[in-house]
């Protein structure tokens, strides 16, 4: 049985943070407000992973007075842990791409950190896999799962006593891939190497895919770029949009969707300028949310 645990950065709304607790959700935090948030709702704090913890060493005091498990993927931060939360629960994060971040490398890299943490006498208790957001190849977890049992085996001659398995983000939550494809690779991989998991936390971590079905995103337009028709300079060939908030997570990174995303104008049509082709990005960062829609022309601090 794989376990849900939320991320609550995609969406820290108190109510789905409430409702996942009800489903008896685990949750994956980056800061403390997150966990605050979710042990307002009496949640243990054994559910609970903290990523990111960095250099941060208030950050780390606060999880240790919560009591809350740990995630890791360098030495700074395995050291930055060893040095403010000794007795932490921790979980190694391993990745399979250099162009996925964060995670260590899942070979050289992940002995190294397992052997320096058995060196300060920490307590690693299981991995995590980063796929990436989004990632809509479910043989991916089939690979990261049999890497996982390199990483436990080691661990074990190390001399620790793997418990927890967490998936990470990455399984698609659109409503165009088929679940099942992730359950039956996921479900293989664990009967082909894990087949003695008793009293094991298997967890995989879908924050987009549940925020994103209960919640409507309305982004501000907060920047625009233009690009004319080098041989018609007086028509607009495409248009960048950067939208206000986080609707890229919201919306589960509607780019890997294969059906076309259709945002809403909330302008009247004849107020709008002609329609054209139309990309849309999340404002300070470079994420792109969709590309190639077909919108009437904007302003900045109008509505979708």
């Amino acid at each position: 049985l794989v376990r849900p645990y939320y991320t609550v950065g995609s969406n820290d709304d108190v109510r789905i943070i409430g409702t996942t607790a009800l489903l008896d959700c685990g949750y994956v935090c980056s800061s403390k407000v997150e966990v605050l948030k979710v042990l307002e709702f009496r949640v243990d704090p054994g559910v609970i992973l903290l990523e990111r913890v960095g250099r941060n060493a208030e950050l780390l005091r606060f999880a240790r007075r919560k009591d809350v498990r740990v995630v890791f993927d360098s030495e700074e931060e395995l050291r930055m842990i060893h040095q403010y939360f000794p007795e932490a629960e921790a979980l190694i994060r391993f990745r399979l791409s250099e162009d996925v971040q964060p995670g260590c490398q899942a070979d050289g890299e992940a002995r190294e950190l397992l052997n320096l943490a058995k060196e300060l006498n920490m307590d690693v208790i299981g991995w995590c896999f980063n796929a990436g957001s989004s990632c809509c190849d479910p043989a991916i977890f089939y690979a990261a799962i049999s890497k996982g049992r390199e990483i436990t085996d080691h661990a074990t001659i190390v001399g620790f006593n793997f418990k927890f398995i967490n998936l990470g983000v990455g399984v698609c939550g659109q409503k165009d891939v088929q679940g099942q494809r992730y359950a039956s690779c996921i479900n293989r991989a664990l009967e082909d190497y894990f087949p003695e998991r008793r009293g094991w936390t298997i967890a995989a971590e879908v924050g987009s895919f549940h925020s994103a079905a209960a919640v409507t995103a309305i982004a501000a337009i907060r920047g625009k770029r233009i690009f004319w028709n080098q041989r018609h300079p007086s028509r607009i060939d495409q248009v960048f949009y950067y939208v206000s908030g986080r609707v890229g997570r919201t919306s589960h990174s509607l780019i890997h969707a294969s059906d076309p995303a259709c945002p809403i104008v909330w302008k009247y049509r004849d107020e709008c300028g002609v329609e054209c082709r139309t990309t849309l990005y999340e404002a300070g960062s470079d994420e792109c949310i969709c590309k190639d829609l077909q919108l009437p022309e904007l302003n900045e601090n109008d509505f979708m």
